[in-house]
C-alpha cells in the first residue's frame, strides 16, 4: 500500500481506529489519526474537523455541543515527489521462513478480493467466500477452482459443510445452501439484514445468527425454518457451539446466549458486566468440555460457565487473552492466545484458570481473532502480520513458523498434522505443507 501511495502525489494519509489524535509517519508520507467519536467515559463525545486553507490542512477537535478547540496539527499540501527520496526504511521480512525451509506453499490463489472468513475444508474441497459476493470452491490437491456461486453482496460468513451441502450467509440478507460437488443452489432463506455469522450444522439442522436481532434453526435439506429466537439486540458474527442440548453464541450486545436446541427457547444468557458493546464476547467461537463453556473477549478476560445454568465457574484477566480460542481434540486443553507473544493451554477441568503449558511464540502484539485449531497432535493459528504457527499440542513446543505476507490471517483450517489451508485479508488462499518427516 505504501509503495502504491508513493507513486502519486500523496499529500496525507488519514486513519482512524486508534481512537486518539495522533501525528504519524508512513515512510515519509504524512499520517494523521483522528479521535473516536465515542465518549470514553465522559459526558459527551467529539469528532475531528479538517479544514483545507490554501496550501495547508488543519486538524481541530470538536467537543460535541460545546466547543471547537484550536488546531492540534497541520500538514503542508505542497507537491511531493516520493521517487526522489533516498531514505531507506526497515520493513517486515520473511527471514523466519529460512529457519523452517521444509514448510512451503503447495499452491496459492490470489482472488483479488478481501477475505474475512475462515476456509471450510471437506475431503478434497476448499470452500470460501469473499468481498465480491462470491463463494468459490477449490481443489485441495492443486488449488484449481471447481465452481463459483455469486450472491448479491460481500460474504464474511465462514461456510459449514455437511452431507454434501455448503451453508453460509451473505451481506445481501440471505442464507444459502449449495451442493458441494457443483455449487448449484439447493435452497435460500431470506432475513431482514446482512448475515455475517458463521453457521454450524448439527444432526441435520443449520444453526446461524443474523444481524436482524434473530437466531435461527433451519432444516438442512429443505431450508425450512424450524424455530427462531428474537431476543438479541445486536448483530451476531460468531460460529455457534452446540453442546449438551443447547446452542451457545455471543452477540455484540455484551451477552452470551444459550438456547434450547429443541425449540429455541432461552435457557440462559450471561453478560460480562460492561456497558461497552465492543467488549462483548462476540467474536470468539465458544468451546466446551466437562459441562463447561469457555469464552474470551476484548475485555482481556477468559471465563468458564456452567452450561446448565450459565453461572460463572471462574473468570480471570490474569493472562490478558483476547478473542482467539480453541480446544484440544480430547477436550482436556483450552487454547487461548495472549495479546503479546504467548499461546496458553488451560485445563478444562480445574477449579480455576490453570495453565497446562505456555508457549512463548514471540509474535509480539496481536489481537487477530484467528482461533487456534488442533489436528493430529498439532495446534495451528494465525497472526495479524500474516504468520502461521504450528505447535506441539502436548507440550506447546513450536514446530514451525511460516510468514506469508503482511496482513491478517483468518482462522486456519488444518487438513492433517502436515497441511493447513490459510486465507488472508488480501484475498490469498494458500495450502501450506510441512515436508519434514517424523524422526
Amino acid at each position: 500500500m505504501t509503495d502504491r501511495l508513493k507513486r502519486h502525489n500523496t499529500r496525507a494519509v488519514l486513519v482512524g481506529h486508534g481512537h486518539s489524535n495522533r501525528e504519524m509517519d508512513f515512510e515519509g508520507l504524512p499520517g494523521i489519526m483522528g479521535r473516536s467519536n465515542l465518549r470514553a467515559g465522559k459526558d459527551v463525545g467529539g469528532f475531528t474537523v479538517v479544514e483545507v486553507r490554501g496550501d495547508s490542512m488543519f486538524f481541530f477537535e470538536r467537543i460535541t455541543g460545546i466547543e471547537t478547540r484550536l488546531p492540534w496539527h497541520a500538514v503542508s499540501l505542497k507537491n511531493i515527489d516520493h521517487s526522489t527520496s533516498s531514505t531507506s526504511f526497515s520493513r517486515p521480512d520473511h527471514s523466519i521462513n529460512n529457519k523452517y525451509p521444509e514448510v512451503q506453499s503447495r499452491w496459492r490463489i490470489r482472488t483479488g478480493y478481501t477475505i474475512a472468513a475462515a476456509p471450510a475444508v471437506s475431503k478434497d474441497r476448499v470452500v470460501l467466500g469473499n468481498s465480491s459476493g462470491s463463494v468459490e470452491c477449490y481443489s485441495l490437491e492443486d488449488g484449481r477452482r471447481q465452481w463459483t456461486f455469486k450472491t448479491g453482496a460481500a460474504i464474511y460468513s465462514t461456510s459449514a459443510i455437511a452431507d454434501n451441502k455448503v451453508v453460509f450467509g451473505s451481506s445481501d440478507g440471505w442464507i444459502y445452501c449449495l451442493e458441494l460437488t457443483n455449487g448449484k443452489p439447493i435452497w435460500k432463506f431470506q432475513t431482514s439484514a446482512p448475515v455475517v455469522a458463521a453457521p454450524i450444522i448439527h444432526s441435520g439442522t443449520v444453526y446461524i445468527g443474523g444481524s436482524d436481532g434473530k437466531f435461527r434453526a433451519l432444516n438442512l435439506r429443505s431450508g425450512v425454518l424450524q424455530w427462531e429466537f428474537s431476543g438479541i439486540s445486536a448483530f451476531v458474527e460468531t460460529k455457534p457451539l452446540v453442546y449438551q442440548g443447547k446452542v451457545v453464541f455471543g452477540a455484540w450486545d455484551t451477552y452470551l446466549y444459550a438456547l434450547n436446541l429443541m425449540d429455541g427457547s432461552l435457557a440462559w444468557k450471561w453478560s460480562n458486566g460492561t456497558p461497552t458493546l465492543n467488549l462483548s464476547p462476540a467474536a470468539c467461537w465458544p468451546v466446551a468440555h466437562n459441562n463447561r463453556v469457555f469464552i474470551v473477549a476484548p475485555d482481556r478476560a477468559m471465563t468458564a460457565l456452567d452450561v446448565a445454568t450459565g453461572n460463572e465457574i471462574w473468570r480471570s484477566k490474569k493472562y490478558r487473552v483476547r478473542e482467539a480460542l480453541g480446544i484440544s481434540v480430547d477436550g482436556s486443553r483450552v487454547y487461548a492466545k495472549c495479546m503479546n507473544d504467548t499461546l496458553y493451554a488451560f485445563s478444562s477441568t480445574s477449579r480455576d484458570q490453570e495453565p497446562v503449558w505456555a508457549s512463548d511464540c514471540g509474535y509480539g502484539y496481536d489481537i487477530d481473532p484467528s482461533m487456534p485449531s488442533e489436528r493430529d497432535g498439532v495446534v495451528f493459528f494465525g497472526h495479524k502480520n500474516e504468520t502461521v504457527f504450528a505447535l506441539d499440542a502436548q507440550t506447546g513446543g513450536v514446530m514451525w513458523v511460516h510468514k506469508i505476507s503482511n496482513t491478517i490471517v483468518n482462522t486456519v483450517a488444518p487438513v492433517d498434522d502436515r497441511r493447513v489451508v490459510v486465507a488472508d485479508f488480501d484475498g490469498q488462499i494458500i495450502l501450506l505443507e510441512n515436508s519434514k518427516k517424523d524422526e
